[in-house]
């Protein structure tokens, strides 16, 4: 009955994560692009990678599923089987490094409505999200060929995944409070209010996946988390660990998608119905 379970679930969670990239995707490519009728910004360009970078998470979260159904089945649930271990949580990387490509563009907005300068919003992003691949790759590679020290590079892969949140969350409150004190004075202006809207919704969403995304993958690395999802006494079953997986999947990466994208979709919405600009619009169309 654990292997039915197992295979029900993933196969769920491949159909859910699938349909999901398959939706984003389509919407993406067949609406007309605002960018048709709008001059280029970087708020425009930055939506368009978001929906881009989500589409690829939620591709990867759904290959991830699909693969556990022939990989992960039966004993290769145990929880050291690093290779179904690794098969299960580094899928998660993707949502990691999108979301980061929105702290970052938070960080453009509050630095452009104070004057400031902020660097090229995808060069940086390229460059963070090289590093980030190329250490998760690294490690997992060392986990799998090694067999003494298996768990150590294991551990430190999950472990990068959950710093990684916790530095988006701390660069995210950085950026919302310098935000928020910018919007305070006299500058208020320079930001239109459906973008404020926007970014607090998309703060507040964002900050709660984050703290919830650090403490799943933390406990990843501590040995009795996993084993207490399938039993005392060592006693190893899918069903516990299959359970959770869907659980987290879809309430940690799939449902949060489908808000962050009804949210920049409404926000979208407004501005195309939205009337002509007022003579302060010149001094923020760098950033919507």
């Amino acid at each position: 009955m654990s292997s039915l379970f197992c295979l029900a679930t993933r196969f769920l969670s491949t159909i859910l994560f699938f349909a999901a990239a398959v939706g984003l995707f389509s919407w993406r490519y067949t609406q007309k692009s605002e960018l048709d009728e709008r001059p280029s910004s970087v708020g425009l360009v930055t939506r368009g990678y978001f929906v881009n970078c989500w589409c690829v998470a939620l591709l990867a979260r759904g290959c991830s599923s699909g693969a556990q159904l022939f990989g992960c089945s039966g004993v290769g649930c145990r929880v050291t089987y690093w290779d179904c271990r690794l098969l299960r949580g580094l899928a998660d990387a993707p949502f990691c490094s999108t979301y980061g490509l929105f702290v970052l563009f938070v960080g453009h907005v509050s630095s452009t409505a104070s004057g400031r300068t902020f660097p090229r919003l995808v060069p940086l992003f390229g460059i963070l999200n090289g590093a980030f691949y190329a250490a998760l790759i690294a490690l997992a590679a060392k986990c799998l060929a090694s067999r003494e020290h298996a768990d150590v590079y294991g551990d430190l892969a999950f472990d990068a995944i959950g710093c990684a949140y916790l530095g988006l969350l701390g660069l995210l409150a950085y950026f919302a409070r310098d935000l928020r004190k910018t919007l305070t004075g006299d500058g208020a202006f320079l930001v239109p209010g459906e973008l404020l809207q926007l970014a607090r919704a998309m703060i507040g969403l964002l900050g709660l996946v984050f703290v919830c995304q650090a403490v799943h993958y933390f406990s990843w690395t501590s040995r009795g988390a996993e084993a207490w999802l399938t039993g005392k006494r060592g006693h190893t079953t899918c069903h516990g660990i299959c359970a959770a997986d869907l659980a987290l999947d879809v309430g940690l990466e799939l449902l949060p998608s489908v808000a962050g994208f009804a949210l920049l979709r409404r926000g979208g919405d407004r501005r195309r119905g939205a009337p002509a600009p007022s003579p302060f619009a010149s001094r923020y169309s760098s950033i919507v």
